[in-house]
């Protein structure tokens, strides 16, 4: 795919593998080159299967709402990461004679997923993910300054970035963003093999960045959101013109213990307060509805002062049963205390 806009913006393409027909999908990589210096920006998507958040917004940043002419430095896309992922759409369920044991049984049916965001940095020799991940690494993000890793998360996770708790300028960097809340992570909190939690370790600027969504669509809402985050960051690292309007920013820890609030009962639930929103003990951060009549059969409490990092039953729906999880609680931290 050849594509050129606007005179500045170009598009490239090259194959990863030759030797499986499910690994020979080109990935497009596009290219916006600023008329004057500045970071590289590395943006990607679709590491995950059917979490299009990442395509749906680089769609914007390229059908001309974006005025690149502005721009200081470089941003390098790459909208369908995982050829393994594309592969499966197209109905491979191929593997060759000399694929390992542990290969086959990953492509088994054609069925079974890889998370393609647990090989990181990769290496030159092992699994044909390991090496995916080391030419990714190689090639575009140690070529980045700054690394956005773009997902979908549940609809009641609500927009958020995770990045290391060790690296300032990865913290700096997802609080100018306006996310509902920034996670903060480590080795032993969350998987190590991640994009960002590697490249934060070679003193990359990195971030996962979450937004609602749901299977192979991604609502309007959480694309415009997530663009304005994009945007947010091109000025936060001076790439574009533009005031950025402070906000405090919600962070958690993610190695701490979440309270989960559980429903005892059916009914219609409602939320009172905003992921990240935080609170005090006593405030009310929801209510179940009886189905009978619709009144308010039980109100959810705040149990001290924290902020809720999900507020609603994980199946997306308002209606709830017994047992169903309503909301996970956390502690939170400012900017101030998360950089003492």
């Amino acid at each position: 795919m050849m594509e050129k806009l606007q005179e500045i913006l170009t598009s490239t393409k090259g194959i990863t593998h030759h030797h499986w027909p499910i690994l020979q999908h080109e990935i497009p990589v596009i290219t916006i080159s600023g008329t004057s210096d500045g970071p590289t920006l590395m943006i990607s998507g679709l590491l995950h299967q059917d979490e299009l958040i990442g395509p749906a917004v680089f769609d914007k940043l390229l059908n001309g709402q974006f005025n690149p002419k502005p721009l200081k430095g470089n941003i390098v896309i790459l909208p369908i990461v995982s050829t393994y992922q594309v592969g499966l759409w197209r109905g491979f369920e191929y593997f060759h004679d000399a694929a390992s044991a542990t290969e086959r049984e990953k492509l088994k049916g054609g069925k079974k997923i890889v998370n393609a965001n647990r090989f990181f940095p990769g290496k030159p020799e092992g699994e044909w993910m390991e090496k995916f991940s080391y030419e990714i690494t190689e090639n575009f993000i140690k070529n980045a300054d700054v690394v956005l890793d773009f997902h979908n998360c549940r609809l009641i996770d609500g927009c958020f970035a995770a990045c290391s708790n060790s690296h300032e300028e990865s913290i700096a960097l997802a609080n100018s963003m306006g996310m509902d809340f920034i996670d903060l992570q480590n080795d032993s909190s969350m998987f190590s093999q991640t994009m960002y939690l590697q490249a934060s370790k070679i003193n990359k600027t990195a971030l996962l960045l979450e937004f609602p969504g749901y299977q192979e669509q991604s609502c309007e809402s959480s694309t415009d959101r997530a663009y304005n985050s994009l945007l947010n960051a091109m000025k936060f690292l001076k790439m574009i013109p533009g005031e950025l309007k402070p906000q405090p920013s919600t962070f958690f820890k993610r190695e701490e213990k979440a309270e989960s609030i559980i429903s005892e009962d059916y009914g219609h639930f409602s939320s009172r307060v905003k992921n990240g929103q935080t609170c005090q003990k006593g405030d009310i951060l929801g209510v179940l509805r009886n189905l009978n009549d619709f009144t308010i059969s039980k109100k959810f409490i705040a149990p001290f002062s924290g902020a809720c990092a999900s507020i609603g039953p994980s199946n997306g729906y308002s209606i709830i049963k017994p047992g169903d999880e309503i909301a996970t609680y956390k502690k939170y931290y400012t900017l101030n205390e998360v950089l003492k």
